[in-house]
């Protein structure tokens, strides 16, 4: 059996436990009839995902479907410092595990930060990287991504680039997943902080994908 291999943060998985519903990869496995592998980790960014996806790339078939998703371009490496630079930095009035050494953290957060912007451009450009890499060697995948770098980038800017095509979008024509999720916060599971999907948000995300899927490639084979 074929597989889709998933590869991306908590929004590509289910952070729910036990599972009791289907997530929006299952909806995408089981109507392609493939054994979905899902290497997602919660709560770290590109700068991670990516080293597991170069490990796995030896071991997806020609025929084996993927799907990449860039997640929060502020975040970095390590799991533990990036929770407490998503509470200090990016939406302070999240909830967190607040621990003794915590100010320390915030510190040493505050100093390697001061380059914000920095920080999500080396990001972004790793993904664009791992993307070009994807599509040298495979040709059955796709990605999705919480949000683009700079903030105004816009498909139009991807039309004479030849990994626009692949771009899996939501409702409405919407590119990112932040802006969708926002502006439909009955998708979320603690809106408005907490974006992760309600199961039936896990349904729709999963038929919109499947469709654009299906879409591309019937395109491909006209081609």
């Amino acid at each position: 059996m074929n597989k889709l291999w998933i590869f991306g943060c908590s929004f590509s998985n289910d952070i729910t436990f036990p599972r009791t519903h289907k997530g929006w990869f299952d909806y995408v496995a089981d109507d392609f009839g493939l054994e979905c592998i899902n290497l997602s980790h919660a709560g770290y960014g590109w700068t991670y995902h990516k080293n597991i996806l170069y490990e796995y790339l030896p071991y997806i078939e020609k025929d084996d479907m993927i799907i990449v998703q860039c997640s929060h371009l502020l975040r970095m490496y390590s799991e533990f410092l990036q929770t407490r630079f998503e509470k200090f930095k990016y939406h302070p009035h999240t909830d967190c595990i607040l621990e003794d050494k915590d100010d320390f953290y915030l510190q040493n957060l505050l100093y390697i930060s001061k380059d914000l912007e920095g920080i999500k451009e080396q990001n972004w450009t790793q993904f664009l990287v791992s993307l070009h890499l994807l599509n040298k060697f495979h040709k059955n995948w796709y990605w999705w991504s919480f949000e683009f770098y700079p903030h105004s980038y816009k498909l139009g800017d991807f039309i004479n680039y030849e990994l626009g095509d692949r771009l899996l979008k939501f409702e409405n024509n919407i590119e990112t997943f932040d802006e969708w999720m926002r502006m439909n916060p009955t998708y979320c599971i603690n809106p408005p902080n907490d974006l992760h999907q309600t199961y039936e948000c896990h349904e729709k995300q999963g038929k919109i994908f499947t469709k654009q899927i299906r879409e591309h490639q019937r395109k491909s084979c006209n081609l």
